[in-house]
């Protein structure tokens, strides 16, 4: 199986030009960096860079590898940069459940607050004294009070 990090080696040499240039970026040995390229190299049973102790060269099937595999990790960074945006501050909706009288008394003032903190989220707030199925309604939560 293809090992995506011999993927980013391969790239980074590629564009770096060399294999010390690529371990420098990388910041790994050189012989790593070497023994990346060679494993990818035979997990796609093709010489992907002709090397020689002046030159790194793409061979043909090195350009369209590159080509391909280069999109597919920018695709994955992009992803990887729009999560971190959606996951550094909430958003969605969060549901919440609590009896008529603790919810008016305690929790009106918390949402205001909460959402002034946070505007990309929304709240449903069910004040109701009837005990709902947390999971069938979709509570994320509850407020229960009453005798224990």
């Amino acid at each position: 199986m293809i090992d995506l990090n011999d993927i980013v080696v391969f790239a980074r040499v590629v564009e770096a030009g060399s294999f010390t240039a690529a371990a420098r970026l990388l910041a790994m040995p050189k012989t790593t960096v070497s023994r990346r390229i060679a494993a990818l190299e035979r997990e796609v049973g093709v010489r992907l860079l002709q090397r020689t102790t002046r030159s790194l060269n793409m061979t043909d099937a090195g350009r369209l590898y590159y080509e391909q595999s280069s999109q597919a990790l920018r695709a994955i960074e992009q992803a990887n940069l729009r999560l971190a945006e959606a996951s550094a501050e909430p958003s969605g909706t969060i549901r919440i459940s609590a009896p008529v009288g603790f919810g008016a008394y305690f929790l009106n003032r918390a949402v205001v607050d909460f959402l002034e903190i946070y505007p990309k989220t929304k709240v449903e707030l069910r004040l109701t004294d009837d005990k709902l199925n947390l999971v069938e309604d979709g509570i994320d939560l509850a407020f229960r009070t009453g005798v224990l």
